[in-house]
This record gives structure tokens, C-alpha cells and sequence, in this order.
């Protein structure tokens, strides 16, 4: 079905199960593994650790891992991007955009907007993690885990208060500012008002915001209609990853990895029995029928042999 031997896709069951999930659930991750490989030119095993990684930061259920892949694949495909950079990107910031409250969808449309602009997953998902750091963390918070705190304010409420002079946005979800915002809705927020900003005050916002990842966010707030693009996509993405894999299955090495995972099933069929070992006995025979011609005669004398063994068998009315 997805052109991965069954020893890949027993191992990453396995693998899935040693996790604790039930074997229904190992199984469906394991073929969403493979899936996932061919979407982004991973290995089975690649696949499946990355999937684990990311699905561990976002805290999502074995159900969700579908819509994940459908993500990845549509803005993927609707961004230019390479889905692997997307999905990259989105497991090492993971964690960050569970802290901030945001959804998957949002998640993957702040990851996907930002690539299209920053063509670098790893800056990207830097990017994002100290953005959420510096938002939704503490100094001290940041001191501990050795990041910089330049320019970062000291409360959340500092911070309300600079955006709302400079925006006039609110990044606080209630009105008594015990809540912050998802990030999603921050960073496009502060986006849709970043052109009317002086430069001295988008250099404020930058500062407090990202720190030394400045430059990049002010590239991606420059071009934040990029995100609100992803999340659209990422809205409209059902059925991608499948549209994908047959994609994919047009492929040589769909074919190939098809011919070896059936092979495997033949051979486990008939190990039992007395077939496939005449099978392979004859196949060796006839190797080493021609090893002895070609070691006489030569290579043009072996395709001479055969061809006249050919000819006599068809005169005698074998073929």
C-alpha cells in the first residue's frame, strides 16, 4: 500500500508500541510513518522519530497525526516549500507553540509563512522560540535556560502596554490581562498594523519581542500576510497526504519499495513449505550454469548458448 518493506513497517509498529500505544494505534502511526516519508523524502525510521518528536512538543493524540500530514502537505505544496523544512522546523519549535496556546493549524501556518520568507527551517523555528520565550516567559526563565534577555521587558503587562501604544493592539485575551493571546493571533495582531509603524518603533517592538532574532522578525512581520496564506491552506488541507502518496506511487520508488515488500510477504508465505526453496535452488543452478558457460566461452559465446537453447526449445515445441 505505501511502498515500504514489511520489515520497516513491523520495526516502526514495534517501535510505536514500545512507546505505550495499543497495537491499532502503533499500526496506524506506523503507515502514517510511511507516509510521512514519502511526503518528505525521509527514511520510514527518520520518518516515524520525527512524527514522534513533533506529535511529543504539540501533545497530539495518535487521531490527529492525519491532519498533521495533510498540513504539511498542502502548504507545502501551495507555498513552494519543501514539506521536510516545514516539518523540521515545526518539531524543533513544538514545545514553544504549545506554551503559547496556539493550535495546530496556527502552528503550522506560523512555521510555513515564516519559511516562505526566511527559506531557512532552522532560523524559523529559532526564530519562534525566542519570540515565545521572550512573550510568554520570565527573565528569570530565560537566564536559567541561558538565552539572552536584551531589551526584554520585565512583566507581560510591560509588554501589553508598549504594543498598545505602538498598535493599538491588545495581546492579551481578557480584559484584566491575566491572559495572554495565542502567538498565532500576536504576531498577526502586531502584523497587520507593522507598516504604519516608524522605524524607531518597529525597532522598540523588535527588541522587546525577539532580541537578537530581530532582523528575521521583522522580515516576517514585513511580509505577514505569508502566514495568514499558510493558515489557509492549513485550514483547507484535507486529503493532501494522500494526494501526495499517489503522487508518490507514479514514482520508480514506489514501484521498487512495492516489488521488495511483496517479495517479502511471498517469501514469508512459502518458507514453510518445499516451493520457494526449488525455486531458489533452480534459480542458483541456472546462475552457476552460466558462471561455467561464460568461464568457456566468454560473455558473446554465453548469449550465443542461450539463444540457441531458446531456438531448440521453441523447434521442439517447448515454448
Amino acid at each position: 500500500k505505501y511502498g515500504v518493506s514489511v520489515s520497516d513497517l513491523i520495526g516502526i509498529t514495534a517501535e510505536w508500541s514500545r512507546a505505550g500505544y495499543g497495537l491499532p494505534d502503533a499500526h496506524a502511526l506506523a503507515e502514517a510513518a510511511a507516509l510521512y516519508s514519502h511526503i518528505t523524502g525521509m527514511d520510514p525510521g527518520a520518518s516515524s522519530e520525527a512524527l514522534a518528536s513533533t506529535m511529543q512538543g504539540l501533545q497530539l493524540e495518535a487521531g490527529e497525526v492525519t491532519q498533521l500530514l495533510d498540513m504539511l502537505a498542502k502548504t507545502g505544496n501551495d507555498l513552494s516549500l519543501d514539506p521536510a523544512g516545514i516539518g523540521k522546523a515545526l518539531q524543533e519549535s513544538a514545545a514553544s507553540f504549545r506554551a503559547a496556546h496556539t493550535e495546530l493549524s496556527q502552528s503550522v501556518a506560523l512555521t510555513a509563512g515564516a519559511d516562505s520568507i526566511l527559506q531557512d527551517p532552522a532560523a524559523v523555528a529559532d526564530l519562534w522560540n525566542a519570540v515565545e520565550a521572550r512573550i510568554y516567559g520570565t527573565r528569570q526563565e530565560l537566564e536559567a535556560a541561558g538565552m539572552a534577555t536584551d531589551g526584554m521587558l520585565s512583566s507581560a503587562a510591560q509588554l501589553r502596554d508598549l504594543v498598545q501604544e505602538l498598535t493599538g493592539f491588545d495581546i492579551m485575551a481578557d480584559s484584566a490581562g491575566t491572559q495572554l493571546k495565542d502567538l498565532y493571533s500576536i504576531v498577526v495582531g502586531i502584523g497587520s498594523e507593522w507598516q504604519n509603524l516608524s522605524t524607531s518603533g518597529q525597532g522598540r517592538l523588535l527588541e522587546a519581542l525577539a532580541g537578537s532574532r530581530g532582523d528575521a522578525l521583522g522580515s516576517v512581520l514585513d511580509s505577514v500576510s505569508a502566514i495568514g496564506t499558510a493558515y489557509q491552506s492549513a485550514e483547507n488541507a484535507s486529503g493532501s497526504a494522500l494526494a501526495a502518496q499517489k503522487e508518490y506511487e507514479q514514482g520508480i520508488r514506489y514501484s521498487l519499495g512495492r516489488l521488495q515488500a511483496s517479495f517479502q510477504q511471498f517469501a514469508d508465505t512459502l518458507a514453510g513449505d518445499g516451493l520457494l526453496k526449488g525455486v531458489l535452488d533452480f534459480g542458483n543452478g541456472t546462475v552457476n550454469v552460466l558462471d561455467f558457460i561464460t568461464d568457456k566461452t566468454g560473455a558473446l559465446g554465453t548469449l550465443g548458448a542461450i539463444g540457441g537453447a531458446v531456438a531448440g526449445a521453441k523447434g521442439a515445441g517447448l515454448t
